[in-house]
């Protein structure tokens, strides 16, 4: 096993340390496979790797087994405080992922198993969620939440495989509104409102309620169909608007 050090010239980004020439000097990278050899002894790599900003502050520790990252891997601010902790697997993300703001409070968490993403929650620099989801071992996404910057929820989405329930909340934590999402088309950068969708007041009480599809002149537009109820915010039916194929009203 061999310790290296490699103190940089420049300040860098860590997608760019394997390009300066601090790091050439002492390894080569074959085009061909992602293996460091040591290119005064001509073999796979084996211990830890240490790099130092330009002052000398610690940058980055990693690990090595046979040529390949192997083990935790950290990455700092030139204040000492954390950047990024990982731990890597036959050369896949494994397990806990942490990301730091500056001052050392938490951004994001997640959680890798075999080079897959299983979960990640974000926080806003004041502490406070601002998301967070939750994927099968596949790497699809099964569920979803976002927060106000208050950290009170703002939206809940479920996925299955052709829509996704949206449950949207007031800061307050009442129903802002519910419906589903249809994952079969895509409206600009959104998916479609799809089926019964129900608005509430910040009561509580409905708001209005019908049905969403797709259509409009053009069958691409997300539409109002049918009949849409309107109640006020006692719970009393105020008003039944009608919507045509095209989702224009009908007076």
């Amino acid at each position: 096993m061999t310790e290296v050090s490699i103190q940089l010239d420049t300040p860098i980004e860590e997608k760019a340390l394997f390009d300066q020439n601090e790091f050439k000097e002492k390894f080569e990278k074959p085009i061909d496979q992602n293996t460091l050899i040591l290119k005064n002894a001509k073999i796979p790599f084996t211990g830890p790797l240490s790099v130092l900003f330009p002052g000398g502050e610690k940058f980055a520790d990693y690990s090595y087994v046979n040529g390949q990252q192997e083990g935790k891997q950290t990455i700092f601010y030139k204040n000492g405080n954390l950047h990024t902790q990982l731990s890597i697997h036959q050369g896949k993300y494994d397990d806990e992922y942490k990301m730091y703001y500056n001052d050392g409070k938490i951004k994001s968490l997640g959680v890798y198993k075999n080079g897959i993403q299983i979960s990640l929650t974000s926080y806003t620099e004041k502490g406070t969620k601002s998301s967070e989801y939750v994927n099968n071992e596949k790497g699809v996404k099964q569920e979803e939440r976002t927060y106000y910057n208050s950290g009170a929820l703002l939206s809940h989405r479920i996925f299955s495989k052709e829509e996704i329930k949206v449950i949207n909340y007031y800061e307050n934590n009442v129903k802002k509104s519910e419906g589903t999402e249809s994952k079969k088309g895509k409206l600009s950068f959104v998916l479609p409102k799809d089926g019964e969708w129900i608005y509430y007041h910040e009561n509580g009480v409905v708001k209005e309620q019908g049905q969403w599809g797709i259509g409009g002149r053009h069958g691409k537009d997300n539409i109002k169909m049918g009949v849409w109820k309107v109640y006020n915010e006692e719970g009393t039916l105020i008003e039944e608007q009608k919507y045509n194929n095209l989702g224009a009203r009908i007076k």
